[in-house]
């Protein structure tokens, strides 16, 4: 059952990463034309959405599976 609820964390947590990646990506292609957003802020982005991402997963899964569903 723990399997299973990894993997429903995973499902979730790749498709908001999906989400997010996309967002960024079409702010830097917009932005990178102005020279208004520096790429080493869209590296310190990339790099906190998967920190955030890999947290809400950790808390995810330990709710999910200590209420046993």
């Amino acid at each position: 059952m723990a399997e299973r609820n990894l993997k429903r964390c995973d499902s979730f947590c790749l498709k908001v990463f999906v989400a997010v990646m996309v967002v960024v990506a079409w702010g830097c292609a917009v932005l990178g034309h102005v020279d208004a957003i520096n790429m080493g802020v869209v590296g310190w982005i990339i790099v906190l959405t998967i920190l955030i991402l890999s947290i809400i997963r950790t808390l995810m899964f330990v709710i999910i599976d200590s209420k046993g569903v």
